[in-house]
């Protein structure tokens, strides 16, 4: 099979921010508890690895959980601190990871922290007060508080969420656009009279699939806000069908028309709106969730424990490149979750183990961070796929087997990121990019593509050096892999 394209330096679509690689905690099943703090504190073997992923920043305390949770709870004495009932997920919340513990880990990992606000069963006074401790400088009690409990210096946090899937029937606080709105409004503005260099994160619709909520949102509240947010999930039943490949690896294209849909809607409010500040998006929450079909039931659950596999990483890497193609508004992205539950990091008592998606997050994070360039696709094979949409639901639609993104690193240095989706055919494909020659390249490959990463075989889907056999620009891509490249001036 034969491809080719051209790639265009001196063409823009816009600039990646580092923290569209960002990821999420929250207080549900294990993916705190024991996964970030144990009996013996916070897991350093977890904070090492982090390090090495140079994870950019990381959304806290959820999520749903956000909107019940009191920040009180979690700070002072830890033996003093009091156990209550997790009753959204389940089970008890013993408040020992809270605030300065998780300000503290971005502190020693280099993430920068984003906190998500109670705007569910909590106050605009609870919030407020929550950003004096986080970063006020005034003699307040709750200043006091921060220093008598360690922390003398403010943390200033710069990102701040207001609201969580407010639209959702579960979620406490659930309302409509319209008043949704109208108490962000409220909220933002004593936000920004307390802290004003504040980042607010607000509410976008489900999936981007609600324009009128979008829109009723930047009417009503627009000029107060930074970034509307957006929570997209993709979903494989490998676990109960095994031919799901092509349904999994192509869900990322639903993913990157959503995204383009919703971008377009918040440059329409703008305009419409007047409104002058620009208005970023944050991929808030997002991630391919694995389906189980128990015996004797007739829909499928949530499996959380099951390892990340090799189509998971082609997956992921989709979404990252429709981020990087809507980088002209795409700014924050948080992956759901960063240590246990379908995460980067599967952690066990006794050790940390990457999953499969992980070395994704730290080869795009290092080399796929600059200006996102137009692709040309003079010849991209193309096939009609199941596409998902939500869960199971699927259209027949066409999709490109070879998704490339390709981002000027500065210095001379264009990285350029190829998935071949085909499952079991090589590409060979041809580079067109002036004045620049390849330098390096590694490929994620395996035979199997349900390839995992186990105790027994910790790097077994890891990007690895691979000769590509160049000549006169052609590569050779092998099946169902992400190959990158890079290519310097000369």
């Amino acid at each position: 099979m034969k491809a080719k394209v051209k790639i265009h330096p001196s063409e823009a679509l816009g600039q990646i921010d580092p923290m569209v690689y960002g990821q999420y905690f929250e207080h549900v099943e294990d993916c705190v508890y024991p996964a970030l703090l144990d009996g013996n504190g916070l897991r350093h073997d977890v904070i090492d690895v982090a390090k090495g992923l140079q994870v950019p920043l990381v959304r806290w305390p959820g999520g749903c959980f956000a909107d019940i949770y009191d920040w009180e709870d979690g700070i002072g004495p830890k033996d003093e601190r009091p156990t209550r009932l997790n009753w959204f997920w389940g089970g008890t919340e013993s408040n020992q990871f809270g605030t300065d513990e998780f300000l503290h880990w971005c502190e020693l990992t280099g993430a920068r922290p984003y906190v998500n606000v109670n705007m569910g069963t909590g106050s605009l006074e609870q919030a407020i007060r929550w950003l004096d401790y986080c970063n006020g400088t005034a003699e307040t009690t709750d200043v006091k508080r921060r220093k008598a409990n360690g922390r003398f210096n403010p943390y200033n946090v710069e990102f701040w969420g207001l609201g969580n899937e407010t639209w959702g029937h579960w979620e406490p606080g659930h309302s409509d656009a319209k008043s949704y709105a109208r108490k962000l409004r409220e909220w933002a503005q004593f936000f920004r009279k307390v802290s004003p260099d504040a980042t607010l994160l607000a509410v976008g619709s489900e999936g981007g699939n609600d324009p009128d909520w979008d829109k009723t949102v930047l009417r009503i509240a627009g000029e107060f806000i930074d970034y509307l947010t957006i929570h997209m999930y993709g979903h494989t039943t490998h676990l109960f069908d095994p031919d799901d490949y092509y349904a999994t690896v192509s869900n990322a294209v639903s993913f990157e028309e959503r995204l383009s849909s919703f971008c377009q809607v918040i440059e329409e409010a703008r305009e419409e709106y007047g409104i002058d500040r620009p208005i970023h998006v944050s991929v808030d929450e997002w991630n391919i969730r694995h389906l189980e079909l128990k015996p004797g039931a007739s829909e499928p659950v949530l499996k959380r424990s099951s390892p990340r596999t090799l189509k998971d990483a082609l997956f992921v890497a989709g979404v990252i490149h429709g981020m990087h193609r809507q980088s002209a508004l795409v700014k924050m992205g948080c992956h759901v979750f960063f240590a246990n539950g379908n995460a980067v990091l599967n952690v066990h008592e006794s050790g940390v183990l990457n999953s499969a998606i992980a070395d994704v997050f730290r080869i795009y994070r290092e080399q796929l961070t600059g200006t996102a360039l137009a692709v040309e696709k003079i010849q991209v094979p193309s096939v009609k796929l199941p596409v998902r949409q939500k869960q199971l639901e699927s259209k027949i639609q066409a999709v490109d087997l070879l998704d490339i993104s390709a981002v000027d690193q500065g210095n001379g240095q264009i990285n350029v990121a190829i998935i071949n989706r085909h499952k079991s055919e090589k590409v060979k494909l041809s580079i067109e990019l002036a004045g620049y020659k390849l330098a390096d390249s590694q490929v994620l490959y395996d035979d199997d593509v349900l390839a995992v990463n186990s105790l027994e075989e910790p790097n077994r889907v890891v990007f690895r050096d691979f000769e590509l056999q160049e000549n006169e620009g052609v590569v050779k891509l092998l099946p169902h892999s992400i190959t990158v490249l890079q290519y310097r001036l000369g």
